[in-house]
């Protein structure tokens, strides 16, 4: 498989992958159902990671979606009160990135990143 055949296939997944989360953000499902979302983006990229130029995550959504959860209650920050994030996992720095806006209204600088790299360490980065 040539390189630009490869970098299609990823390119293919992510946009499986944000799909689902676009979709798991807008719906504003319960726990279960989000989980549900995010393995689907874990199973989107474990089909590109098999032959890809880049390879999958070594946690998954799933589990960086479960430390960002802990991170905002630790912060006292309410989810709910936030759209869906955008989630992303960047290869070329092997982090996972998770960035919520407020809900309507919202008020400027009401959004803000969480990132967790593959050892699960996470950092906040605010607009709060």
């Amino acid at each position: 498989m040539s390189r630009r055949a490869k970098i299609l296939k990823v390119s293919t997944a992510a946009t499986v992958i944000l799909g689902a989360v676009v979709a798991w953000l807008i719906s504003g499902t319960e726990e279960v159902s989000a989980r549900r979302n995010l393995e689907e983006i874990d199973a989107a990229m474990q089909r590109a990671g098999t032959n890809s130029v880049v390879p999958a995550p070594r946690i998954s959504a799933v589990q960086a979606g479960a430390i960002v959860a802990k991170l905002a209650r630790e912060r006292k920050i309410n989810l709910k009160d936030y759209r869906r994030p955008q989630v992303e996992f960047n290869p070329a720095t092997r982090q996972w990135d998770f960035f919520y806006t407020l809900k309507f209204p919202g008020m400027p600088g009401g959004h803000f990143d969480i990132v967790v790299d593959e050892s699960g360490a996470a950092g906040f980065i605010g607009g709060l």
